[in-house]
């Protein structure tokens, strides 16, 4: 049964690796929004930070603090991290939102686990027109018998996983075409992610693509899903869910 929160709760959202380009964009996205959420603080591994001015009040060096100032964590970094802040909050009891990417066999089985116990929300990418992307491609794959699949994400030039978690998302889109894509990505500059999809047959080609251009796109969709998170039950949760709630609950665009 999904939990109610009192009418005054406004959930205290906790930053991990706050000083990272998306913890970054998340401090500065919970400054500019409305007080619907609280800004809990922030994990800080580095000395240097240069976004959104922050008081040392919201600066902690411990996870157990932060977890412990937190109504749901959310987490973007390095996926060798990810084992431990899943037990973090599964020793708070916390909701805990994991957009990292790059995701090993023992991560996955570790948030699979964690999500007994507590609302896990996993996605590689919160957008809202991939999403869209997603779903067009689901609906597609089986019907692309002569089609060649190739799939190409452009990011930034400090992104380290490749293929990107987006561009894996929208191959297992694919997943019931007959043949299986072809990946290539291509890390320059400043870019914030651009993802192009072809189909390919002999004498004609269908191209999807996506970009996302700031990083405030994926920090605003994590909080409003961060909202919804802690409203939900133990169990894993992915961005169908998140979209089918909203859109059941009559909100009209979800992110």
């Amino acid at each position: 049964m999904q939990k109610t929160p009192p009418p005054s709760f406004f959930p205290r959202v906790g930053v991990l690796g706050v000083t990272g380009r998306m913890g970054q964009a998340l401090v500065k996205a919970l400054h500019e929004q409305e007080s619907s959420l609280i800004f809990a603080g922030g994990l800080l591994h580095h000395k240097s930070y240069t976004g959104h001015p922050l008081s040392p009040a919201t600066l902690f060096a411990s996870p157990s603090l932060l977890f412990e100032s937190s109504d749901v964590v959310v987490d973007f970094t390095h996926y060798s991290q990810t084992n431990h802040h899943v037990n973090w909050a599964l020793s708070y009891k916390k909701p805990f939102f994991l957009g990292t990417t790059g995701l090993e066999k023992s991560q996955w089985s570790a948030v699979k686990n964690a999500a007994q116990t507590i609302p896990i929300f996993q996605t590689f990418n919160t957008s809202f027109g991939v999403f869209l992307l997603e779903k067009m491609l689901e609906g597609c794959a089986p019907l692309l018998k002569d089609f060649s699949l190739h799939i190409e994400d452009i990011h930034h030039q400090h992104k380290k996983d490749s293929p990107s978690g987006t561009a894996l998302m929208l191959g297992n889109a694919l997943r019931d075409a007959p043949s299986a894509p072809v990946y290539s990505s291509v890390r320059r500059g400043n870019v914030c992610g651009q993802h192009t999809v072809v189909l390919a047959a002999p004498q004609e080609k269908i191209v999807f693509s996506h970009e996302a251009l700031s990083s405030d796109l994926f920090a605003k969709g994590a909080l409003k899903i961060a909202q919804w998170l802690v409203q939900q039950p133990p169990g894993l949760y992915h961005m169908e869910d998140f979209v089918l709630s909203s859109h059941k609950n009559k909100i009209t665009s979800p992110l």
